[in-house]
């Protein structure tokens, strides 16, 4: 069973491309051999944060979680 209409196991070329350019930007320095890294997890596409996950079909994004409006709206739609 998915909770998603879409499969998150694979990345379309577009988000792959999308998600390097995040990954790119979250470097802010150098130390000794070492990237420095600030997470920019949250702006990663959608797809990606799933495809990150351990269950990808089944992933619970943050960013949706953070709309209690929206989450009330549809929950308030089946009742």
């Amino acid at each position: 069973m998915k909770i998603y209409e879409r499969d998150y196991t694979y990345l379309t070329d577009e988000e792959l491309k999308l998600w390097d350019e995040k990954k790119e930007a979250e470097k802010v320095g150098k130390l000794g051999g070492k990237w420095i890294r600030k997470s920019l997890f949250r702006e990663y596409p959608k797809a990606a944060r799933h495809f990150m996950s351990l269950f990808p079909n089944n992933y619970l994004d943050i960013e949706e979680l953070k709309n209690e409006s929206e989450l009330y709206a549809k929950n308030m739609l089946k009742c």
